[in-house]
């Protein structure tokens, strides 16, 4: 009956690492849409894209990624200014 408890303990960790693994992906996909969204309008490259999605997630006290889902799925315009 142990046996069986640790593997249902090992199988709940499993499933936690693999769900928090898969919204890093997730996280990931998005702030790359962003960035590329970023230097198609605005003729940045990918370097100056970042570090813009990072300056206005640090101004508004908010994820990388929440940032660029607003951005990029939601339409949210981005206040876009130089990149210091």
């Amino acid at each position: 009956m142990r046996s069986v408890l640790r593997l249902l303990d090992a199988l709940e960790v499993l499933r936690t690492e693999n769900r928090q693994l898969k919204e890093a992906l997730e996280g990931r996909a998005l702030i790359e849409r962003a960035k590329g969204m970023l230097m198609a309008s605005h003729g940045c490259d990918e370097a100056t894209a970042f570090q813009l999605l990072v300056r206005l997630s640090r101004e508004q006290r908010r994820k990388v990624r929440a940032v660029a889902e607003d951005f990029a799925v939601r339409g949210v315009p981005l206040p876009v200014r130089p990149v210091p």
